[in-house]
């Protein structure tokens, strides 16, 4: 609920106040990144907010039922996304897919108000396809739901082992301390009956059965 200074701001002619806009992404891997769309850094909930140029456009809500989607911009210009965004594939080259997603929670604060915990809205949400430029690191955004889950639950991959690396389904217990997930790769550190794809499935790429 907003608080009372909120409201007042909100319904004032003339007020100082600007409804911020926070972004808190978790990239496996990587610190979680705290950026508010502003001229200046803030102070929340005893966190830093960086500032930082963001845009997020209108939701997509259909009428079919299926979850909403909407895309978020984030400035590239210093390509420090686009540097965490390398990092998280390697992370995912060693230690599999599944659970490995990246997540947001988009919130909005009161510029005068940001002794107040609680913010005035609140959305969680989940990254993918990031794509960047020299300008931006563009992702798609869906709102979390428990009916939005993979299914089939496991994908088919050819040519991509999908087990976390030195994992139990792995297995392996030797020295090397990097898998780049390919079958070569596996039968190298001879742990080619644990490869978590399937080479002999016909044709190229990724399977859904």
């Amino acid at each position: 609920m907003p608080s009372s200074q909120t409201i007042h701001d909100k319904n004032a002619i003339v007020t100082a106040a600007v409804f911020l806009v926070l972004l808190e992404i978790d990239i496996p891997a990587t610190d979680t990144i705290r950026l508010v769309n502003n001229t200046e850094d803030i102070t929340w909930n005893g966190n830093v907010w960086q500032q930082f140029p963001f845009e997020l456009e209108d939701i997509n809500q259909g009428t079919d039922g299926s979850v909403p989607t909407w895309t978020v911009k984030i400035s590239n210009v210093n390509r420090a996304i686009e540097q965490y965004l390398h990092r998280y594939d390697l992370y995912l080259k060693q230690n599999g897919i599944d659970g490995n997603e990246i997540t947001c929670v988009i919130r909005v604060v009161n510029s005068n108000d940001l002794g107040n915990p609680e913010p005035i809205t609140e959305q969680e949400a989940l990254l993918s396809q990031p794509s960047t430029d020299a300008t931006w690191a563009t992702f798609r955004l869906s709102a979390k739901s428990p009916y939005n889950r993979q299914f089939p639950p496991r994908k088919i991959l050819k040519t991509f082992c999908a087990w976390q690396f030195k994992g139990e389904k792995c297995g392996y217990s030797g020295t090397a301390t990097y898998c780049d997930k390919t079958l070569t790769t596996c039968r190298l550190l001879d742990n080619s009956p644990r490869f978590g794809g399937f080479p002999g499935v016909a044709g190229r790429g990724l399977l859904l059965v």
